[in-house]
C-alpha cells in the first residue's frame, strides 16, 4: 500500500517553496516550487496549441500587415522549424496558392495540399502542390516529377539528407525516395526511415491481395493485413503486426510470434533493441506481451525459427497504455485501467489504484519511476511508489494560446541530465503555474 505523505513548507524565498518529504520507503523527496506565472485560460482541457496543429492561429505569428496581404492562410500553418529560427506558411492571393518561406513567397500553384514540413536540421522545406491536374513534390524550391496523387505525407530521414513519400500514377502506387520511384504495387502506405536514416520500410498491397512489409526494397512474407511497422533504436531490426484468420500476431525480423490476439497496438522496442513489448487485446481485455529470444526448432524434416512472446503481469485489464522500457532495457512499466481504477504496473507488479494516472517515466539511471496520479479532485506525483504533494492540475491539462507557453513549460517530466535523481515538472495550484523541482535522496538504514 502506498503511504500518503504529509508535506511541510520549510521556506519561501522569492516565490520559491522548498519542501522536504521523509518516507519509510528508503528515499527522501526534496521539492522546490518556482512560481512561473498565472493560468489565464480555463483548466481541464487537452488541446494545447503546438506548431503544425490544425488550431494554430496565424495572428500569433504574423504581423497584421503581413496577414492583410492574403485572402486565406492554410489551417495548421505557420509551421516553425525544429530550431525555432525559420517559418513557413501557405497563403492564397488572386486565385493562386503558394508557400511563404522565411517571409519569401515561393512559386504559385493551383493548390498546396498538405502542411509543409521542415527537415530535422531545419535547413530544408518540403510540401506537396498541384500543378495543372497533377501533383508534384517541392523540396527546397525544386519541383519533382508529376504524379496522379500523393498518397502519404512527406518524411525526412533523421540526418535530413533523404526524403520519401508514397505516390500514385495510372492506378498503381509506389514509394519515392530522393526523387527515385520504387517498385509499383496496388497500394503503398506508411513510408518510414530507420532512426539512423539509412534504411526504409513501408507497407504494400500486392496484386494478389496480400500485404507485405518492404524493407530496403526487399519484400517480406505475405499476410492478410500488416500494420504498425517500426525499426529498433539501433536500426538493425524491424517489427510489425500481421493478421491471419482474423487474429493478429507480432512479427520481428520476419519471424512470427506464437501469441494470437483480436488486436495489437503500441509495439515498443527496448533501448538496447533486444526486446519488444506490445499491447494485445482478447475479448475486449488488454494484455501486455513481451518478446524474448528466437530459437531454432525442428518440425518434421524442417528447421524453423520461433519467436518467444508471452503475456506479462498478473492478468487482463480494461485498458493498457504508456508502455515504456527503462534506459538500461531491464525494466518495463505501463499504465492500466481495471474496473474504473487506474494504476501503474512496474516490473510486473501492480501499484496503488487511483482515479487517473499519467504516463510512467524512468530516471536516466533506470533506478526510479515517476508518474502523475489523480486522487479525487487533486493531482500528485508518485516516485517509486511514494506520493508527493497535491496540486489542482497538471500543466498538460491546461490550454494555452501561444507557442511561448509550450517552449517555457514542457508538458512531461524532465530529468536533469547531470543528476538522474532530479526531475522537473510543471504543475498548477490556485491558478498559479509552478515549476516543481524534485530531488530523490536515498536514505541509508
Amino acid at each position: 500500500m502506498t503511504k500518503r505523505i504529509a508535506v511541510t513548507l520549510v521556506s519561501v524565498i522569492l516565490a520559491i517553496g522548498l519542501l522536504s518529504t521523509l518516507t519509510d520507503a528508503g528515499i527522501r523527496l526534496v521539492s522546490k516550487e518556482v512560481h512561473m506565472g498565472k493560468v489565464e485560460r480555463s483548466a481541464g482541457q487537452e488541446n494545447i496549441v503546438q506548431p503544425g496543429m490544425n488550431d494554430v492561429n496565424p495572428a500569433d505569428f504574423l504581423a497584421p500587415e503581413e496577414l492583410g496581404k492574403y485572402s486565406w492562410i492554410m489551417s495548421g500553418t505557420p509551421v516553425l522549424s525544429p530550431d525555432k529560427k525559420r517559418m513557413v506558411y501557405v497563403a492564397t492571393r488572386d486565385g493562386s496558392t503558394f508557400a511563404v518561406v522565411d517571409g519569401v513567397e515561393q512559386k504559385a500553384y493551383y493548390d498546396i495540399g498538405r502542411t509543409p514540413i521542415f527537415s530535422p536540421d531545419s535547413k530544408r522545406v518540403a510540401y506537396a502542390a498541384v500543378l495543372e491536374d497533377k501533383w508534384v513534390i517541392v523540396v527546397d524550391g525544386v519541383q519533382g516529377e508529376k504524379c496522379d496523387e500523393i498518397t502519404e505525407g512527406l518524411t525526412f530521414s533523421s540526418d535530413s539528407r533523404q526524403i520519401a513519400y508514397a505516390a500514385g500514377r495510372d492506378g498503381k502506387q509506389f514509394a519515392v525516395v530522393n526523387g527515385v520511384e520504387q517498385r509499383e504495387y496496388r497500394r503503398v502506405h506508411w513510408v518510414k526511415f530507420s532512426p539512423n536514416g539509412k534504411r526504409l520500410a513501408y507497407e504494400a498491397l500486392k496484386s494478389n491481395g496480400k500485404y507485405i512489409i518492404v524493407v530496403d526494397e526487399a519484400e517480406g512474407i505475405e499476410h492478410n493485413r500488416v500494420a504498425n511497422h517500426t525499426f529498433s533504436p539501433d536500426s538493425k531490426r524491424i517489427a510489425y503486426i500481421a493478421r491471419h484468420d482474423n487474429k493478429w500476431t507480432v512479427v520481428v525480423d520476419g519471424v512470427q510470434g506464437k501469441e494470437r490476439y483480436d488486436r495489437i497496438h503500441n509495439i515498443v522496442f527496448s533501448p538496447d533493441s533486444e526486446r519488444l513489448a506490445y499491447i494485445g487485446v482478447r475479448n475486449d481485455r488488454d494484455f501486455v506481451g513481451l518478446t524474448g529470444e528466437t530459437f531454432r526448432l525442428k518440425r518434421g524434416d524442417q528447421m524453423i525459427t520461433v519467436l518467444m512472446d508471452e503475456p506479462q503481469g498478473k492478468g487482463q485489464c480494461d485498458r493498457i497504455y504508456g508502455l515504456v522500457f527503462s534506459p538500461d532495457s531491464k525494466r518495463l512499466a505501463y499504465a492500466a485501467i481495471r474496473d474504473g481504477r487506474h494504476f501503474a504496473v512496474v516490473d510486473g507488479i501492480e501499484q496503488e489504484k487511483y482515479d487517473g494516472i499519467g504516463m510512467p517515466a524512468f530516471s536516466p539511471d533506470s533506478k526510479h519511476i515517476v508518474y502523475s496520479a489523480k486522487h479525487e479532485a487533486k493531482w500528485l506525483l508518485v516516485v517509486d511508489g511514494v506520493e508527493g504533494a497535491e496540486y489542482d492540475n497538471l500543466l498538460e491539462n491546461v490550454s494555452f494560446g501561444t507557442l511561448d507557453w509550450m517552449i517555457r513549460f514542457p508538458r512531461t517530466v524532465i530529468f536533469d541530465p547531470e543528476n538522474p535523481a532530479k526531475f522537473y515538472v510543471p504543475m498548477v495550484r490556485d491558478q498559479n503555474i509552478l515549476r516543481l523541482e524534485v530531488e530523490i535522496v536515498e536514505e541509508a538504514y
